[in-house]
């Protein structure tokens, strides 16, 4: 349901926590809705994304790592290519024609150039787990090339493609509602308002951050 338009009554809860969550919505409408339905004496718990927290940080690596694997010429698209090679591999004719195919070993020369970046890339990452998943997606699809053909193949990296691209949506989005300071303050002011007292802090594991912490009491 929208927490910008919750289906409850005034004063209905005790307790209202949200996790990583309502700072995605429009904060504007949602806060003041919490604020609707919480009851005199009520708290409010929040965790919330912070713009320099770990998993924001890894959400823009990964985001690199996705544009960099999707991009023109890249190694998803060398693997598409790839395809047809692989399924004429699994025959004995296939082999024979591809010992004289320049293009199609050309070809193979690039791909393993980008396997190599891909394994670069993974070494010198703090979030390499998408790179990973594509090169055993990439192995998943030479398999069914040589087992069904180019075209299954093919279609099967197009759904790693799908992936890819709702992953990079939900990553920027997370990256794009992340809260810096002047973000968390406009939170706590927006509780504030409605005359609960408020208190905020960074969230930490160790050295790194995690979040925000807000917490509200009505009176």
């Amino acid at each position: 349901m929208p927490a910008e338009s919750l289906p409850f009554g005034a004063g209905d809860f005790s307790l209202v926590v949200s996790q990583y969550g309502i700072e995605y919505s429009e904060m504007d409408r949602s806060v003041p809705e919490v604020l609707r339905v919480l009851a005199p004496g009520g708290r409010v718990r929040i965790v919330a994304h912070h713009r320099d927290a770990r998993p924001v940080l890894l959400a823009v690596d990964e985001i690199g790592h996705i544009d960099w694997l999707v991009t023109p010429g890249g190694l998803l698209e060398l693997a598409h290519a790839m395809c047809e090679p692989m399924a004429r591999a699994a025959t004995a004719a296939g082999r024979e024609s591809l010992a004289t195919d320049m293009h199609a070993n050309a070809l193979r020369g690039r791909f393993n150039e980008a396997q190599q970046a891909a394994a670069r890339r993974i070494e010198g990452s703090r979030c390499p787990d998408v790179l990973h998943d594509v090169r055993e997606w990439i192995a998943q699809a030479f398999a069914v090339a040589g087992s069904r053909g180019t075209e299954p193949a093919r279609r099967a990296l197009e759904q790693a493609r799908r992936l890819l691209a709702d992953s990079r949506v939900r990553l920027d989005e997370l990256r794009r509602c992340a809260l810096d300071d002047a973000g968390a303050d406009t939170l706590c002011a927006r509780l504030s308002a409605g005359g609960a007292s408020v208190r905020h802090a960074v969230l930490r594991d160790g050295e790194h951050v995690l979040g925000w912490a807000v917490a509200a009491d009505a009176s």
